[in-house]
């Protein structure tokens, strides 16, 4: 065989598989129920940094600059 054909193989044995398992999630997938906790727990605690705070630089903002400007602060 050619390594054009196993390639050619290769693909479309991908695709089939994505496409069967793309539409066969939504099938299995349990609908998303909201229930109560009764015992819930939480989470405490203390952060502690020794040192100097690092200064970091700002972000650059790469989508919808019209709205959101060229960058925002760390």
């Amino acid at each position: 065989m050619s390594r054009a054909t196993i390639v050619t193989s290769w693909v479309v044995a991908m695709l089939v598989m994505g496409l069967t398992g793309a539409g066969a999630g939504p099938g299995f997938a349990e609908q998303y129920q909201v229930i109560d906790v009764m015992d819930g727990g939480t989470i405490t605690g203390v952060a502690l940094w020794s040192g100097e705070v690092p200064e970091l630089p700002p972000i650059e903002i790469e989508a919808d600059t019209n709205v959101c400007g060229e960058v925002a602060p760390s």
